[in-house]
């Protein structure tokens, strides 16, 4: 399950409409970039500044309602996104590797968020709000 902030709205929006299958090309189109998870058979989007990667737990289904549980295995967060949560006062800090995800750790004295920024995009037909 990806989570895009303000900054992704757009593409979020046409990844959830534009159907891989009738659109083989979707992340060429904007520009976005698809990372095979380590922890379970789905693509990861690089861009979003949240990702929790889940594996199938259980389908209910009745007259009612059809319902996908989700058991998560995992989740990747920007370095942004966890210190502007874990950052305030009272919560745990943020220990921040190399990689773009970060995991929580103690907390660190002198800390500050880095500045999102929002990946170039390319404009794609049919979508205006993506420039196309």
């Amino acid at each position: 399950v990806a989570i895009a902030d303000k900054a992704h709205m757009d593409v979020a929006d046409y990844f959830g409409i534009a159907s891989g299958n009738n659109t083989p090309d979707k992340f060429e189109r904007t520009g976005y970039t698809a990372v095979k998870s380590q922890y379970v058979n789905a693509p990861i989007i690089d861009e979003f500044p949240v990702t929790m990667e889940c594996e199938l737990a259980e389908i209910v289904s009745t007259e009612t309602m059809y319902c996908i549980v989700g058991k998560i295995a995992n989740v990747a967060a920007e370095k942004a996104v966890l210190s502007l949560y874990f950052g305030r006062k009272g919560r745990p800090g943020v220990e921040c590797g190399e990689a773009t995800h970060a995991k929580v750790a103690e907390p660190r004295s002198g800390q500050s968020a880095p500045q999102a920024q929002s990946p170039p995009r390319r404009p794609v037909a049919g979508f205006p709000h993506l420039g196309g």
